[in-house]
């Protein structure tokens, strides 16, 4: 229970933690830390919920759709400070105090406004919403503002949520999808963009088991899947929020999202016919910081507005608000075979390259527990300093990063999802984009707001390496630290060693075992880690020497039981069962006068690719070759991925 002097006592919520600011038990970074399982273990597919589940909360499926399951991993997040005050800007909104609006009193929280929906002896099993994703007002505060629907959380100990976030607490905005189960952490589902036209359903399907459904209808995509949490569900909601810090305690100040109309509500569940929707403004200092309009029959909706409501209108009474579902048996959710027409073979597909913010089309966790084949036809992408991406052969241009290559330090490697459907980029701030399938699992500035992490970065990051289901990623610091996200596992760093090491670090290369790998040196030797058995090839330490060169890139045999080294001048060199039979290419070198600047093996490891800093790319062994950029004029090419 909570009070104020100037209204009555009423019911706090349990406070959400911002996506943005959620603490990372399952990131390390130096220091290895035990991840939390997954909600709903065991769980390999979006499911069919029980017979009894009710209409109208069957994921879309169709054409074009596409369904991916929820990946229970909580996400990295900024923490932010409490905003100290409202947030609000001088002069930017007039605040009405509250008993200005209802001088009887009102009911208020300090980060919730929107309807809370309760009933004598209901217990919700359902509940549904649709809204717009907000964009942020010009010289919004710097905060956040989360919109969703939920079941539980008023004066209970429990709460299952899904929404979207906006956030511009790093200095730019950033709009994300997102579900959680309080007390645990929330976890991020990928990127959206304002203007989306998004949809949630949360139904009960047993004693403690829900199926989360969360649908960015704009771009036909559907995440969903079970999860464990044991809620009374004795209250439904439709909210638009401040969150909470996860670092602080604090509540967020509330970013400026202007308006979000909530409507499609709809709600299930025993004695449903009885219920009420109390709306609730949010308030700080004594004064309404965002409000809801009167719920609108006609078309099953109501809208939360930032700021104070104008003059004139005042609280309103409770009153029955949504649609009653029935019961219906369900639909199965299939997922849709991805588009794998005839790909571009020739030049690469940088016609009319996507500049603008990614993640705004096909971005979500995998779409089955494993991945997907990969399109029929090889291909890579390279990648330039500025961030822009250039796709050959069967490989697809998902988005660039351009303005990541702008921002904190250029853009230094690309990595693929193992289904060849998507791909992360990282600059040397350790900032990390994903396009296409690939999950956003963190980036070094999370850690650093978290104070995991010291700032500045005691060396650049050099190199990204997704491990081997694509649930997660390592970023490699030039001086061998090491930086695990998602389910990577981390197993040391030259920090972690008696002495460190000789000289930079190139590349991490994952061992066959799944939890090891090997940080290749410049100087041409290997350290290993966790499961990796030490390995060590003369040839390429004597080449380095000899050439007066450095190792530049690495690559990872098909069995993980050995790798392939790149050297700036070209050569390859093969080590561990590299050399048993996979690469009579391994002897190849290159006549260039630009460095070689990334390794990429075909499936097999018959062939492979070496790309060099003008966007030439040499095929060799089995590898063909689906088109460069030589004679572009370019010279910043940093990085490449493939199959």
């Amino acid at each position: 229970m909570s009070s104020c002097p100037f209204v009555r006592p009423i019911n706090q919520p349990l406070r959400r933690f911002s996506v943005a600011a959620a603490a990372l038990a399952g990131i390390l970074a130096l220091v290895a830390v035990a991840s939390p399982g997954p909600v709903g273990a065991g769980a390999t597919s979006a499911a069919a919920s029980p017979s009894d589940r009710p209409a109208g909360l069957t994921p879309r499926t169709g054409a074009g759709w596409r369904t991916v399951r929820l990946v229970a991993v909580p996400k990295p997040g900024r923490s932010a400070a409490p905003s100290g005050g409202d947030g609000s800007r001088e002069g930017a909104r007039v605040r009405r105090p509250l008993d200005e609006v209802n001088p009887g009193g009102a009911d208020v929280s300090d980060n919730w406004s929107g309807y809370v929906e309760s009933g004598p002896g209901t217990t919700f099993t359902a509940v549904s919403g649709a809204w717009t994703v907000p964009s942020l007002a010009a010289g919004s505060p710097t905060g956040a503002a989360s919109t969703w629907v939920g079941i539980g959380g008023w004066d209970t100990p429990g709460l299952v949520q899904t929404g979207t976030e906006v956030r511009n607490t790093s200095g730019y905005d950033e709009y994300l999808a997102w579900y959680e189960i309080v007390p645990q952490p929330p976890v991020e589902l990928g990127r959206v963009a304002p203007g989306d036209q998004m949809a949630a359903d949360i139904a009960q399907d047993g004693p403690a088991t829900w199926t989360v459904t969360l649908t960015d209808v704009t771009e036909k995509t559907t995440w969903t899947g079970p999860v464990s949490a044991g809620i009374d569900g004795a209250t439904a909601e439709w909210i638009e929020e401040a969150p909470q810090s996860a670092s602080t305690g604090g509540i967020l100040a509330l970013a400026d999202f202007k308006r979000v109309k909530f409507t499609s509500l709809a709600f299930a569940g025993s004695e449903a016919g009885s219920v009420t929707a109390q709306p609730f403004y949010l308030v700080s200092k004594k004064s309404i910081l965002a409000w809801p309009s009167r719920y609108d029959a006609t078309t099953n909706s109501f809208t939360v507005t930032y700021g104070s409501p104008p003059a004139g209108v005042t609280a309103y009474v409770p009153m029955p608000i949504g649609t009653v579902l029935t019961t219906a048996t369900p639909t199965t959710t299939t997922v849709p075979t991805p588009n794998t027409s005839t790909p571009n073979t020739s030049t690469p597909n940088t016609s009319t390259p996507n500049t603008s913010t990614p993640n705004t089309s096909t971005t979500a966790p995998r779409a089955s527990p494993g991945p997907l084949p990969s399109p029929p036809m090889g291909g890579y992408w390279l990648v330039g300093a500025d961030g822009g991406v250039f796709a050959f052969g069967g490989a697809h241009f998902y988005g660039s990063g351009t303005h990541l290559g702008r921002r904190r330090g250029r853009v230094v490697a690309i990595a693929a999802t193992p289904d060849h459907r998507g791909y992360w980029l990282v600059n040397s701030a350790g900032t990390v984009l994903n396009f296409g399938d690939a999950t956003n699992y963190g980036s070094v500035p999370s850690l650093q707001a978290a104070r995991k992490v010291p700032r500045p970065l005691p060396g650049a990051i050099v190199a990204i390496t997704a491990t081997a289901d694509g649930h997660g990623y390592y970023l490699l610091g030039g001086d061998g630290s090491v930086y695990a996200f998602g389910d990577a596992r981390y197993r040391g760093s030259c920090g972690s060693i008696f002495g460190g090491c000789a000289t930079p670090a190139a590349a991490l290369v994952l061992d066959g075992s799944g939890d090891g790998y090997w940080l290749l040196l410049q100087d041409g030797t290997t350290v290993a880690f966790g499961n990796a058995p030490p390995l060590r090839n003369p040839d390429c330490i004597d080449d380095v020497l000899v050439d007066e060169s450095f190792v530049d890139a690495g690559a990872a045999t098909p069995a993980g039981r050995g790798y392939w080294s790149l050297l700036a001048e070209g050569t390859t060199c093969a080590t561990g069962d590299a050399a048993d039979g996979h690469g009579i290419w391994a002897a190849f070198q290159i006549a260039n006068i630009y460095p070689a600047v990334a390794l990429v093996t075909t499936d097999g490891g018959e062939g492979a690719w070496v790309v060099l800093g003008n966007g030439e790319v040499q095929p060799l062994g089995t590898a063909l070759s689906y088109g460069s950029l030589a004679g572009k004029g370019l010279n910043d090419i940093v990085g490449a991925a493939g199959w």
